[in-house]
Parts: C-alpha cells; structure tokens; sequence
C-alpha cells in the first residue's frame, strides 16, 4: 500500500506493492492513462510495473486469445462466453506469481486490463439478468479464488464518449501492420457496435454498486476530455483513497 501520511521519496512510500487496473470499453485511452500514470508515479519515486492484458506475446493463452480476437476461431457470439472466459482468465493467471513478486517488492503495478473487462465483455453476450449473475459469480470464483490471482486496490473504469472512442479505433486500425504483435486491429469486438454498448452498460453497473471500481468521467460540458485532464482525474481519485498523498498530486 501507500502511505498516505509517510514522508517518503516524492512524498509518498510503499511497502507491500499495491496494484491498480484501467478499464475501459475498446477505444477509451487505457494504455494512454496507464503510461501517465506509470510515468507520474515515476516521477515521484516509486517503482512501477505496467503490464498489459492480454498478453498477445505469450505462446500459449495469448496465441489463442489473438486468434480468438482475430476471428480464427469463429465469430464471437457462437463461441460460449464461458469458453473465451477461460482463456482471459488464464492469462493472468499464467502471470500472476510475476505480479505477486512485484507487489512483494513494493511495486505499484498498473495492469491495462484486468478482471472487469472479462466480466464485461463476456457477459455482455449473455440476454438474461439471472445468466449474468450466475456468471459474475462463477468467473469471481475462478479468478480471485481459483487462479488467486493479485485483488486491485482500486479498478478505474474510462467512460469516455461512442465519438470519441470510435475515432481512435479508426485511428488505431489506420495505423496497424499487419503481422504486428501487439492488440488486434479492428477484432471481433472493436466491429460489433451493439455488443460494445452493452459492455459499456455493464461498466457502468458495476461502478455503480462496486467500490473497487470507480467511474473516471472523460467527458466535461459535452466535449471529451484531453488526457491530461483524465490523467489529473485519476490522481484527484487515488488522493481521496488514501493511495496517495495530496502533497504528490500537487507536487
């Protein structure tokens, strides 16, 4: 954790590690606020691991989950959302005592992706109120209790604008070669409007009633927010938890 009241390096000290997710519907400036976080968390001293999920470069789950992705294995509503469940959630397992050590050694680790966006993406295949809870329950259990993988202190979600968000998927796609490692471009999520909306919905609900996971607003008066300023929302959310110092936001 971070002390909130310590005197350390950069005003703030950390002890047992402590990790933070940024969620986020496809398009909504995740890796972008994971890097401004990274770096401002530098800034001030603290050592800090960003790790990126899924991790497209891992032989076994990352390989699947991008052939997934890339609709190899078929399109997305036919396979069963427990099934491609399975496949996130086996990739953080796979790199779960990598984050225990970090924590251990008094990291903040930052993951792009965690937990949330598997709960979100898979069940909003499902139609029914009572499949989506059976389903929340299941893939807790399996991630946090079966795989045990790191709990966050804190899960941000990005709720940025459908405008906004899909001109930087066209961006994105312009920008892609093909055979590049990195995320897929244009996958079968990214295409599927109607599913990206109720993934949106269910970010919501969940920051609704959950208070790991906290709703970033990246809109203001109508007009997206630049990120900077998304970037200064998080820290002001990190300061009223108590995971950071207010002499370290202000500098």
């Amino acid at each position: 954790m971070i002390d909130p009241t310590s005197s350390g390096r950069g005003g703030v000290i950390t002890d047992a590690g402590l990790l933070l997710a940024v969620e986020g519907v496809d398009g909504s400036g995740k890796t972008t606020q994971v890097r401004l976080l990274a770096e401002g968390l530098h800034a001030m001293g603290i050592e800090v691991e960003p790790v990126s999920f899924p991790r497209y470069e891992d032989p076994i789950f990352g390989d699947l989950i991008r052939r997934f992705l890339s609709g190899e294995l078929g399109p997305a509503d036919q396979v069963h959302p427990r099934l491609v469940a399975l496949l996130f959630a086996g990739d953080r397992s796979a790199e779960a005592p990598s984050l225990r050590q970090a924590l251990a050694d008094g990291k903040i680790v930052i993951c792009d992706r965690y937990f949330y966006s598997n709960l979100a993406y898979q069940g909003a295949k499902l139609e029914r109120d009572d499949e989506f809870e059976s389903f929340e329950g299941w893939l807790r259990a399996l991630e946090f209790k079966h795989h045990a993988i790191p709990v966050p202190a804190c899960s941000l979600y990005l709720d940025v604008g459908r405008d906004q968000r899909e001109e930087r998927l066209a961006e994105r796609v312009a920008a892609s070669q093909p055979g590049s490692p990195g995320a897929v471009a244009n996958d079968v999520y990214e295409r599927d409007l109607a599913l990206q909306s109720r993934v949106e919905e269910i970010f919501r609900a969940q920051s609704a009633v959950r208070e790991d996971l906290v709703r970033v607003d990246c809109q203001e008066d109508g007009r997206g927010l630049a990120a900077d300023e998304v970037h200064a929302k998080i820290l002001e959310i990190l300061q009223d938890k108590g995971l950071i110092r207010a002499s370290a936001v202000t500098g």
